[in-house]
């Protein structure tokens, strides 16, 4: 799907895996947040990291 995107913010790499997993399912190529990534004409935005408590 062109107009989905899966971001992904971690500090131990568990939420960049969940992410890649999720990336790979829709052949969707995966980015981290801290890299400001652009977004323009997404329809479906998958954002994952960790609660920390």
């Amino acid at each position: 799907m062109e107009r989905m995107a899966v971001l992904y913010a971690t500090k131990t790499k568990q939420s960049k895996k969940l992410a890649e997993a999720i990336g790979s399912a829709f052949k969707v190529k995966v980015k981290n947040i801290k890299e400001n990534p652009t977004l323009h004409d997404i329809v479906l935005l998958f954002i994952v990291g960790s609660i920390y408590g």
